[in-house]
C-alpha cells in the first residue's frame, strides 16, 4: 500500500467514520428517548404510547388511537376501557375477571399475533394496553437489538483509533529511529547503521512506505562515512607525500646555508637535488588538483564523438618512443576495424592510457615486455594493457582502485596513489569499466571496456 493511499485511509477513518458514529449516536439517543417512560398528567407509560393512550383514557380515542396502533385498553379490574372496532370480535371471545387474568390469557392464546402488551399506571391505578407491534417496528428493532447497536457504536468509536494506530505507529516508529540516526550522524557517529525495527513477519525495514527513505538515509550515511575516511586518507597522504620532499629541500638548503657546499660542483649538485624534489612536489600537487577536478567538475559535459582508432594510434606513437628510451619491448596489436567511434573526453581517455603505460614501465625492468591489444566485442571496444613485470600480489588486487592506496606504501614511487582511482572514475563516467587480471606475460594486466557508438 502506497503512502498516499494510507494517508487517504487515515483521513477517511478520522473524518468520515466519526460522522457516522455521531449519526448513529443521535438515532440511538432519539430511540432511547422514545422508549423511555413518560410520567405526565397522571399517566406513566412508554413515551411512544403516552399521547394516544392518554387520549383513550380521556375518551378521545377516535381522534388518535387508530393511528397509534392501540387495540385494547383495560383497567386494573380487567374491564375494557377501549377496544378497536376491528379487534372487537376476537376480544369478545375472551373472558377474564382481573387484569392479571387478562394478561395471562392474552399472552397464552395470542402468541403468534404481532401485538405487544404494556402495563401502564394512570392516576395511581394500573392497567393493560395492547398495541400493534408492527406499528412500532422501529422501536422494537432498536429495543431488541440495543446490544448490537451499542456494540456498533463503540466499534465505530474505537475503529478510527485502531486503524489510525495501526497505520501511523510503524511510520512514527520509523521516523523516530530516523531522527535518532540523524542525531548520531550530526554528532559525527557514522558507524551506527540506520535501522528501523521490524514487525513480526516483515522482511523489510518497518513498513514499505519508509523503506526507500531508510535506504536513502543509509546510503547517505555510508557515503558520508566513505567521504570522511577518504578525507582522512587524503590528509595522511598529503602530509606524507608533501612532507618528504619538503624535508629534503629544507635539509639541502640548510646544508648550503651552513657552508657544507663549498665548491661550485657541490652547489650545483645540491641545487639539482632541490630542483628535482621541487618538481616532485609540483607533480604531487598537480595530481591532487587533477583528482579534485575529477570529483567535482562537470567535465562530462565536454564529451564529443571521435575515432577510437585515431586515439590508439596517437598513443602508439608516443608510447613506442617512451618505451625505446626506457629500454622496454613495446608491442601494439590493433584488432579494431576502421570507423569505430566512441563518445567521450579524448584528453582524459588518453591520460588513462598514459597512466597505465607509465605504471607498466615503472614496475618492469629493462628489456621487459609491454603489450597493448585492442579488439571489439559486441558494442564494446576492449583494450588490454599487459606487461611481464612482477605483477600485483593477490592481497593488494582488491584495493588497487582505492584512493591513495599503494602496495609499496609510496616509498619507492613518485605517485600518490590516485592514478588507478582516476582511471576508474574516468572510464566509468564514459559508461565503461576497468578491471585487473594477471597477464599471460607474467605481470599485471588491465582490461578497459568502452561502449561504441552504434
Amino acid at each position: 500500500m502506497k503512502l498516499n493511499s494510507r494517508i487517504r485511509i487515515i483521513a477517511v477513518t478520522v473524518l468520515i467514520i466519526p460522522l457516522i458514529a455521531i449519526l448513529i449516536t443521535s438515532s440511538v439517543i432519539f430511540v432511547n428517548w422514545t422508549l423511555s417512560w413518560e410520567e405526565s398528567e397522571g399517566l406513566s407509560v412508554p413515551r411512544f404510547l403516552h399521547t394516544p393512550l392518554l387520549s383513550v383514557l380521556k375518551g378521545k380515542e377516535e381522534a388518535s388511537s387508530r393511528f397509534a396502533g392501540i387495540i385494547l385498553v383495560l383497567d386494573d379490574k380487567g374491564k375494557t376501557i377501549y377496544i378497536a372496532p376491528q379487534a372487537k370480535k376476537e376480544i369478545d371471545k375472551f373472558n377474564w375477571n382481573s387484569m392479571e387474568e387478562a394478561y395471562a390469557e392474552l399472552m397464552a392464546k395470542m402468541p403468534q399475533i404481532p401485538i405487544n402488551i404494556a402495563v401502564y399506571t394512570y392516576k395511581d391505578r394500573a392497567g393493560l394496553v395492547l398495541y400493534v407491534e408492527e406499528f412500532f417496528a422501529g422501536q422494537k428493532f432498536f429495543r431488541v437489538h440495543s446490544a448490537v447497536i451499542i456494540a456498533m457504536y463503540f466499534g465505530l468509536i474505537c475503529l478510527p483509533v485502531i486503524i489510525f494506530s495501526v497505520n501511523s505507529r510503524p511510520i512514527l516508529r520509523s521516523l523516530v529511529n530516523l531522527e535518532s540516526a540523524a542525531y548520531e550522524i550530526g554528532r559525527g557517529n557514522l558507524d551506527s547503521s540506520v535501522v528501523v525495527e521490524r514487525s513480526a513477519g516483515r522482511k523489510r525495514y518497518g513498513i514499505k512506505e519508509v523503506e526507500s527513505l531508510v535506504n536513502a538515509f543509509e546510503r547517505m550515511r555510508l557515503e558520508l562515512k566513505e567521504n570522511h575516511e577518504t578525507q582522512n586518507r587524503i590528509m595522511m597522504a598529503i602530509s606524507h607525500d608533501l612532507k618528504t620532499p619538503l624535508t629534503l629541500i629544507k635539509g639541502y638548503i640548510e646544508a648550503m646555508r651552513d657552508g657544507m657546499a663549498r665548491t661550485p660542483e657541490e652547489i650545483t649538485k645540491y641545487a639539482d637535488v632541490i630542483y628535482d624534489r621541487s618538481m616532485l612536489l609540483e607533480e604531487r600537487i598537480n595530481d591532487l588538483i587533477y583528482f579534485a577536478k575529477l570529483r567535482t567538475s562537470d567535465w562530462q559535459s565536454r564529451f564529443e564523438k571521435f575515432s577510437i582508432n585515431e586515439l590508439l594510434d596517437e598513443a602508439d606513437d608516443i608510447f613506442r618512443n617512451d618505451a625505446f628510451i626506457r629500454r622496454r619491448q613495446f608491442t601494439f596489436i590493433n584488432g579494431l576495424t576502421d570507423g569505430m567511434m566512441i563518445a567521450g573526453d579524448r584528453k582524459l581517455l588518453f591520460q588513462v592510457f598514459e597512466n597505465l603505460f607509465d605504471n607498466a614501465c615503472r614496475y618492469t625492468e629493462e628489456h621487459d615486455k609491454i603489450e597493448i591489444k585492442a579488439n571489439s566485442s559486441g558494442n564494446y571496444v576492449m583494450i588490454r594493457f599487459e606487461d611481464s613485470g612482477s605483477g600485483i600480489e593477490e592481497k593488494h588486487r582488491e584495493h588497487i582502485f582505492n584512493s591513495f592506496y599503494r602496495a609499496d606504501s609510496g616509498r619507492n614511487t613518485r605517485g600518490i596513489g590516485i592514478g588507478l582511482t582516476s582511471a576508474k572514475t574516468i572510464i566509468e563516467n564514459h559508461g565503461g569499466s576497468i578491471k585487473y587480471e594477471p597477464s599471460a606475460l607474467g605481470g599485471a594486466g588491465f582490461i578497459i571496456q568502452l561502449p561504441l557508438l552504434t
